[in-house]
């Protein structure tokens, strides 16, 4: 059985003004640790890009196992990088899951990660969410069965949507939030702002 964990970075950052996969922490853009915390989890990590792909893409550090995914349509929003992500995973017979992350959870580290993969192994069948603040969200795991729900997205909404109308599902309980930056009132004070 195949894992893959999909990072979703393909946004244009129209509210932050800037792109946010180029924002520092702990040493590396937010693209940089989003895939550099995947891929110690498992080689088979694919990335959404869209606005500014080719430079994004030229400043990473890229493990073998880094499958690009280029989305057109990324301006319609967070569900284009999914739909994009669950067609790559759809069309491999092998893959039986799959790990939704957004790149700018930069809160997300690889034990959050393999405690929702293990979940996940011990429930097949089930949606696997990060459950923090009250809400129920990603980081999470997606079995072959949800792929077509996930195809069906559309706009701004990603996988939040279908996890909120899940009727079962296995949760995470998260310590802390796994980090959002949308505005810049959201940069923790400590950055550096702008991106080095």
């Amino acid at each position: 059985m195949t894992t893959l964990i999909a990072i979703l970075a393909a946004g244009s950052s129209t509210r932050l003004g800037q792109p946010k996969q180029r924002l520092q922490w702990r040493g590396a853009s937010l693209l940089q640790h989003a895939v550099d915390t995947a891929s110690a989890v498992t080689p088979h990590v694919l990335l959404t890009l869209g606005a500014e792909a080719d430079a994004l893409w030229r400043t990473l550090r890229r493990p073998p196992g880094l499958q690009r995914i280029d989305v057109p349509d990324h301006a319609e929003g967070l569900s284009a990088s999914l739909r994009a992500a669950v067609a790559r995973a759809e069309s491999d017979p092998t893959v039986e899951q799959l790990l939704v992350i957004l790149v700018d959870q930069y809160a997300v580290d690889g034990a959050w990660l393999r405690a929702l993969l293990a979940l996940a192994d011990a429930h097949p069948q089930r949606m696997v969410a990060s459950r923090y603040d009250g809400v129920r969200g990603v980081p999470a795991v997606f079995p072959r069965s949800a792929f077509a729900a996930l195809a069906a997205s559309r706009g701004d909404q990603g996988a939040r949507a279908l996890l909120r109308h899940e009727p079962d599902p296995i949760d995470h309980i998260a310590t802390h939030p796994p980090g959002d930056v949308d505005t810049p009132a959201q940069i923790p004070a400590e950055w550096p702002f702008p991106p080095e």
